[in-house]
């Protein structure tokens, strides 16, 4: 069964003009609601349109530039957020909203609340359970929709669902590659080939990807570095420095 890892941030806001960035991480998704404006994305060489009252899916695996129209920039919700198991898609995903009140309620969770940004305190979401269930809840509806709508299949490999509730919902353990592939009844070399052909990376990279990316999220939420090291798995703060001075190198 899907489950929503750690949702990074969300918020509503109006997109740059012209181009704007948007920062791929292995692991992250991204939903777009378009409420407004003029804009499109690139895609494969190809441009396409944004569309008022439509709701996009896109896959860490997707490469998306998006751009705005100067005299009418686009006015959208984002909500940046893991999934277990992966959704992975080479296309960009949308579906018309317009009067779908059930879709609407689930888009109300992100917009109601106002903005949040990856500079704002993440770990305030994470510590309300309730709310954080809430969100869990109208990310997993609002993906499903979507893959119902294009004919999308989710993925249903046991091997990759069952290593990745392992990663996400042990990060503060020793983990090691090894140790996966025994609890997964496979050998070393077996899973880590199984693993990179499903998920796009090996399974250290995205250990080690998701560990400094939670790691920032909680450095943001003012917590020290060395609970943080405890928190994602690194023996001490000075590990886990040097870990992100490397990656910002």
């Amino acid at each position: 069964m899907e489950s929503i890892g750690r949702i990074i941030c969300y918020g509503t806001s109006v997109a740059p003009t012209n181009s704007w960035h948007c920062t791929e991480h292995i692991g992250i998704n991204r939903l777009y609601f378009i409420h407004s404006g003029k804009g499109g994305y690139r895609h494969n060489g190809e441009k396409y349109p944004l569309l008022p009252n439509h709701l996009y899916f896109i896959s860490y695996t997707v490469n998306f530039a998006p751009f705005s129209d100067p005299n009418d920039p686009i006015k959208h919700t984002y909500i940046d957020f893991e999934l277990i198991p992966p959704f992975i898609t080479n296309e960009i995903l949308h579906i018309p909203v317009n009067e779908d009140t059930k879709i609407l309620s689930a888009l109300s969770v992100f917009t109601a609340g106002g903005t949040m940004s990856r500079h704002c305190d993440l770990s305030a979401l994470h510590s309300d359970r309730t709310f954080f269930e809430l969100c869990k809840m109208s990310v997993i509806y609002l993906v499903n929709q979507i893959a119902k709508e294009n004919n999308v299949q989710r993925i249903s490999d046991k091997v990759v669902t069952k290593s990745l509730e392992i990663i996400h919902n042990h990060l503060h353990d020793k983990l090691s590659v090894k140790e996966l592939a025994r609890k997964c009844y496979m050998s070393p070399d077996g899973f880590i080939r199984h693993f990179h052909l499903i998920v796009g990376t090996t399974p250290y990279a995205y250990i080690k990807n998701i560990r400094l990316r939670t790691a920032r999220c909680l450095r943001e939420s003012g917590m020290s570095i060395s609970q943080i090291a405890n928190e994602v798995g690194y023996s001490d703060a000075a590990s886990l420095l040097h870990a992100l001075q490397n990656e910002d190198a």
